[in-house]
């Protein structure tokens, strides 16, 4: 994960809201859930007791 944010981390121009964006449109373009685009844009993944999940991508986010 840290690779991940050092990708975007040099991008200071774009605020959270931007990259979540941009983030977003990376998964609306893929047709198959692909590991390395969750490994780079992913930070935490949680799981309720009732299996509900939760993700928390690199911008801050909660989806």
């Amino acid at each position: 994960m840290e690779c991940a944010s050092e990708k975007y981390a040099c991008c200071e121009i774009l605020c959270h809201a931007e990259l979540t964006e941009e983030i977003l449109a990376e998964y609306i373009k893929t047709t198959v859930l692909d590991e390395k685009l969750i490994e780079r844009t992913i930070d935490k993944i949680y799981v309720d007791a009732d299996g509900r999940i939760t993700l928390k991508l690199i911008s801050g986010a909660i989806i």
